[in-house]
Parts: structure tokens; C-alpha cells; sequence
């Protein structure tokens, strides 16, 4: 595969990217932090490399003409495409410099093919590119071409047009086939372009950047015919923005497909709530009312009809809400399905991709389990914006010490892990510094305002990490004891929820980390503005190890979930060079459907030099009963907060702590656990 080992570059541009009506803006910052990134079998992974450049716009560049959005009169051309959304980023491969050949394609899919049979492909278009270096468009040979698959290492073109492409960066560019290609209804073609690199800084690759697992939008070879090599960037980056201008006496009328559904993750029994759709045309004409199908569990189905506040057509998208939903019964992962049966009135053309479903959970908000964060940190000492991070982190342990559970993950520097860099481009850190929460925002770090809103939420959750210890030795091996509770039955087959940890050790260094908040002029920050440029550091929340594999550890949690039952896990990992610092483990529960964290905990890593201290960890577990907290097995001291952090009880080996109703922190012996009283 071509990305194998590849590493991959990306360009963010400000810009308004539509395609219709092209207004090229192209900032930058005094100090940007460019992300290197590799790509292996469909996933890229970051390694940090700061580029410096000066502030640039490209404002003042006339761009090009584009094509006006299509409207009843034009019915019968549309510029067809898989990608889903203007692009916002121009990336390039690393590993491609200059010479090498470059293929981009996407692929018609049968069903496509059926529904286009008779028309003609006249042309393909695409984005131009943009050299990072000199901020212009420096690749002008470009040949479009129709073939009959991607993924062939021959390159047999059964169409093609070519033409010399100057223009500026990032404008909407068409070159027209020298012959149209005739639609087949069943001979599945591919759509794409070609051109030779100018230079190693040529950013190219142009993706709704939205990852899917349709890999048919999102095909990119290097190479020469005969030994093309392909690899897809779907999984990671999204489907290429490259779109075939097909045209015919009858095309497709009345089509919308429902590409995004969404649905809050947890609602209340008889509460309402909203679904928000993505309605995008897929047709030839304008889409001015749709009539959706919904249909919510076991309940019967229910139509509601919208008009558009304005017309769309091919490619466009309208985002829409139908309110006032309620479901009555407690129950895990209730699906939620939206089909557009009827546009503009008459029954949707578009069978393939009408229907989109998601789903949710319903339970009583005031027994489900408190929700503490994840909050993964990309940082680096080599970056010099970075400090800002550390004084985030540290702002979030003096304030909201139970809230969040925080993990900084280095990279490419002296306290990095060796999958970092794979683990950062998983979860999302494009830039540094950068945080993910619970791998579902994002935030560059800019303001405080973020955390406080999360901390004053009493965000429900279905799942907890209910318990959590663990130990570690003078040989740096460690023992991991933790236990998941569901709220409700859940059926988890393919482990769609899993448990992973993080190994973080505190005081580590000191380390250089470079400083560009010295001297104040960037404005105060935390400190460091009194700091060198340069200045030796003592970290906290360094990620030493991730527990298995990115997307949790299969088996973890059980293939079926009991809703109140506890389920123990067990793990053991190791730390290389384990020094005398503390060390802690973050437990937290993925749910793979999303890709986000439902749930954490943290709890610090007890020194043991034997085995003893790890049975003895393995037997003792908390629980809550009837008006009680429970101890099983043996401890010298525990302490019981409750969620305002305040001490409300004490004990000392006693078997049992009476207690009034509520949700309380337990901290005994190197267990910290949540525990609801009933």
C-alpha cells in the first residue's frame, strides 16, 4: 500500500470554500504549527514539526470563475460528488516529492450507475493546489480521467481531457474530457485526476473531512501505469472533494439523501427532544419540501413534513430539526431512524441513501451516574505555545480536581510514547497544543470558559467506571483493577463499549520547554510570561503507556451487560525506566460506535516491591447498598467525599458505612471509587 509508512502533511485555509462562489482567504499564522502525519492502512498518525512562516493572504488573488449554482432552469447538469462538505484543508503525503505521479479518484457505484444510466460524464472537477512555500499554484499539467476501477496497479483510461491549470491556490477548477463517457447501468467506473509534483511543499488532497468507512470517495495512488500503488484516506481524513459534471435528457429528479442524523446520547422518559438532520439534493432540480418517515424503538411510525427556508440542489445541504420527540421506556441504545419518503411532494428517487439512524439511551437523569471527562492533551516541549496547555491543566486540577481526568500525551520529544504519534492523529489533535474531551470536542486551549460550562453540567451518564486501583513495582510492572456499571441491560456484542487506561506519571524531568509567551508579549500567561524562552520544566500528566489498543481493550466489558451488576476487569502493563515519581492510572470506557469516552476515573498507582499488594488490590472492591456503603475485603482507612468534594464519613476497616441516599467518592487504601446509595 502507497501510505504505508507515508507521512502526511496538512494546510488549514480560512476561507469561504464554496464550491458555487469561490472567495479565497488563505491566513496564517506569525508561528504556525504545522502537523506531520503518517498514513498506514487507511489511518495517519501526527509527528509535531514546526514550520515558520509569515503572516500571508492571499486576498488580493482574483479567483477564479465557478460554476453558479444550478437552479430549475439547468436541470439536466449536475455536478455530482461523495464528498459531503466544502473542503477547509489543503494536505499533501510525505514520502512524494518532486516527480513523483500523483492519482486521485473516486468511485461510481453500481447503484449510482443505475440511477445516471444514459448520461454523460463531460467533465471533472477539483481544487488547485497550493505550494506551502511560495502560497501559489504551482502544479499546471493536469489530466482528468475516467477508468474502470481504483485500486489497479494499470492505468487504462476509458475517457480523459487535459489542460494547463494556472490559477490560484484552492480555486474550483473543471478541465472538460476530450470525448463524454456514456453512463453504463452496469459497469461501476472511477473518477479522478492526475498530475507530477513541482515540489515537495505542494498541498493537494482536498476532503470534506469527515472520516467515513465508505471507502469509495477516497482513492490516492502514486506511482507509473503498470505499478501504481493505492492507498484510502476515508477512514482518516474524509472523501476527496472531486465531483463529475454529468449531463442528459432525463436525469434523476426529487432525490435527498440523509448523510448526518443525530440525536442527543441520552434523553428522558417522556421528555421531549430533537433530531437534527443533514438533508442533501441528490437530484437535478431544486429540493424545496421534504416529507421524513421517523420511527423511534418500538413506537409506530410518525411523518412530518418541512419546507426549506431555501431551495437546494445537487450537492447542497440543508440542516434541519424535528422537535417534540419522546420515548417512554427505559432502554439502552434505542434506535432512531429518518427517512426522507417524498420531495417536493412526490416519492424520493434516491433509494440508496435515503435513510440514516442513530442511536440513544433513555433512563431517569437523577439515578444515572455523574460524568467525569476525559481530557487528552497533544503537547510537545519542542512547541512554544504549549505552556499555555500546562497552565490549562493546571488550572483544571486546582478547580475541578474530580471533574476531569487528564492525560498530556508528548510528542516528539523526550517523554513521548512510541504510538503517539498514531494515537494523536486517532483522536483528533490536528495542532498543538491542542485537548480532545472526551474524544468528542475539541479545543485549542484558548479560554476557560469551555471547562467551567462542562463543570457546572450535571451531565448524565449510562455507564461509570465504578472502581479503580492498582499497583506498581520497582520493575515498573503494574496490576490494574477496575470495574464498569451499565445502568441498564446492554447489549455489547463486537464489545461495541470497551475499557482502555492510561499509565501517567507525574514530576517528570526537568525538560526544556520552549517558551513563547517570554518576555509578555503575547500577554500574560499564567507566569510563563516571566519565564525564558527557553526553560527547564518539571511535567505533570505525562502519558508513559497506553493499555492495548487504541479503541479500548476487546473483552473488557462483557459482550452482554447487566444493567447494576458490576463488571471487574483486570490488566496488567508495564513502564519502561520507572522512576520514584508518582504514577497514576486513567480508566475510562470507549464507545466505538462514536468514538467517544462515556465515562472516566483516575486513581493513583500504589508502590508495591511483591505480588501481595496486587491480590490483596484484586479481592477488595466498594459497593453501594440500601442506606449503606459496603466494604468487601480488607483496608486500613477509607474516606468518603461527596460530589461538592467535601469529607462526609470516615472508617477504619469497619465492614460497612451507614449513609443517606446519594452519589460519593470513595478513597480507600489505593481504591477510588463512585458509589451510589440507594
Amino acid at each position: 500500500m502507497f501510505f504505508l509508512h507515508q507521512k502526511f502533511y496538512f494546510l488549514k485555509l480560512t476561507r469561504n470554500f464554496a464550491k458555487k462562489e469561490t472567495n479565497v482567504v488563505l491566513s496564517l499564522m506569525k508561528k504556525l504549527l504545522l502537523t506531520l502525519s503518517a498514513i498506514a492502512l487507511g489511518a495517519f498518525g501526527l509527528f509535531a514539526e514546526t514550520f515558520e512562516l509569515d503572516a500571508v493572504s492571499l486576498n488580493e488573488i482574483a479567483p477564479a470563475k465557478v460554476p453558479a449554482a444550478q437552479a430549475d432552469a439547468n436541470e439536466e447538469t449536475v455536478e455530482f460528488t461523495l464528498c459531503t462538505a466544502d473542503p477547509t484543508y489543503a494536505r499533501f503525503a510525505g514520502g512524494a516529492y518532486k516527480g513523483t505521479n500523483i492519482y486521485m479518484a473516486f468511485e461510481f457505484l453500481p447503484a449510482n450507475c443505475a440511477m445516471y444510466a444514459g448520461a454523460k460524464v463531460t467533465a471533472i472537477s477539483f481544487f488547485s493546489a497550493v505550494n506551502m512555500k511560495a502560497l501559489k499554484n504551482d502544479i499546471h499539467e493536469v489530466e482528468v480521467f475516467i477508468i474502470p476501477e481504483a485500486g489497479s496497479p494499470d492505468y487504462e483510461p476509458l475517457a480523459t481531457g487535459s489542460a494547463v491549470v494556472r490559477t490560484a491556490p484552492a480555486v474550483y477548477t473543471t478541465i472538460e474530457l476530450d470525448e463524454p463517457y456514456t453512463i453504463k447501468a452496469d459497469e461501476p467506473f472511477a473518477v479522478g485526476y492526475r498530475f507530477t509534483l513541482t515540489s515537495y511543499n505542494d498541498a493537494y488532497i482536498y476532503t470534506d473531512e469527515r472520516p467515513t468507512d465508505n471507502l469509495a470517495g477516497s482513492w490516492i495512488a502514486r506511482g507509473v501505469p503498470g505499478q501504481l500503488e493505492w492507498g484510502n484516506i476515508a477512514r482518516t481524513v474524509g472523501t476527496l472533494c472531486i465531483y463529475a459534471t454529468i449531463k442528459g435528457d432525463n436525469l434523476p429528479k426529487d432525490g435527498v439523501s440523509v448523510p448526518v442524523t443525530m440525536v442527543p446520547s441520552s434523553v428522558e422518559p417522556g421528555k421531549e427532544f430533537s433530531a437534527d438532520l443533514t438533508l442533501r439534493g441528490s437530484a437535478a432540480n431544486q429540493v424545496k419540501s421534504v416529507e421524513v418517515e421517523y420511527v423511534l424503538g418500538d413506537n409506530e411510525p410518525k411523518t412530518t413534513e418541512i419546507t426549506l427556508d431555501y431551495p437546494i440542489v445537487y450537492g447542497q445541504n440543508y440542516e434541519a430539526t424535528i422537535s417534540g420527540l419522546t420515548y417512554d421506556a427505559e432502554q439502552a441504545d434505542v434506535p432512531a431512524t429518518f427517512t426522507v419518503t417524498k420531495v417536493n411532494g412526490n416519492p424520493n428517487t434516491n433509494e440508496l441513501t435515503n435513510s440514516k439512524s442513530a442511536v440513544f439511551n433513555c433512563f431517569d437523569f437523577e439515578r444515572a451516574f455523574p460524568h467525569t471527562y476525559l481530557v487528552e492533551e497533544g503537547t510537545g516541549g519542542w512547541c512554544g505555545y504549549c505552556p499555555r496547555g500546562i497552565v490549562m491543566m493546571d488550572y483544571l486540577h486546582t478547580n475541578y480536581p474530580e471533574t476531569f481526568s487528564l492525560v498530556a500525551i508528548h510528542n516528539d520529544d523526550e517523554m513521548a510514547m512510541p504510538q503517539n504519534a498514531y494515537l494523536l492523529s486517532y483522536i483528533g489533535v490536528t495542532g498543538f497544543p491542542m485537548m480532545t474531551i472526551d474524544r468528542s470536542v475539541m479545543t485549542d486551549i484558548s479560554s476557560t470558559e469551555l471547562f467551567n460550562d462542562l463543570a457546572a453540567q450535571d451531565t448524565p451518564s449510562l455507564a461509570a467506571v465504578s472502581s479503580l486501583s492498582g499497583t506498581i513495582n520497582a520493575g515498573g510492572n503494574v496490576t490494574i483493577n477496575s470495574t464498569s456499571q451499565f445502568l441498564l441491560d446492554t447489549d455489547n456484542s463486537g464489545y461495541r463499549y470497551r475499557m482502555s487506561y492510561y499509565i501517567i506519571e507525574n514530576n517528570v524531568g526537568p525538560h526544556l520547554q520552549f517558551n513563547y509567551y517570554s518576555g509578555g508579549g503575547d500577554g500574560p500567561m499564567g507566569g510563563w510570561e516571566n519565564f525564558d524562552g527557553m526553560y527547564w520544566t518539571k511535567y505533570d500528566d505525562v502519558a508513559r503507556v497506553l493499555v492495548g489498543d487504541y479503541s479500548g481493550i476487546s473483552g473488557s466489558i462483557p459482550a452482554s451487560i447487566t444493567g447494576g451488576k458490576d463488571n471487574k476487569y483486570t490488566v496488567r502493563t508495564a513502564v519502561d525506566e520507572p522512576s520514584s515519581n508518582p504514577f497514576y492510572v486513567v480508566a475510562f470506557i470507549i464507545d466505538n460506535t462514536t468514538g467517544a469516552v462515556v465515562n472516566s476515573m483516575q486513581a493513583r498507582l500504589t508502590d508495591t516491591e511483591s505480588g501481595l499488594a496486587d491480590a490483596v488490590a484484586e479481592s477488595f472492591s466498594v459497593q453501594g447498598s440500601a442506606g449503606a456503603i459496603i466494604f468487601n475485603g480488607t483496608y486500613t482507612s477509607a474516606a468518603v467525599y461527596n460530589l461538592a468534594g467535601q469529607l462526609v464519613a470516615t472508617a477504619a476497616g469497619e465492614s460497612s458505612i451507614a449513609l443517606p441516599a446519594g452519589l460519593y467518592i470513595v478513597k480507600a487504601g489505593p481504591t477510588t471509587a463512585k458509589v451510589i446509595v440507594k
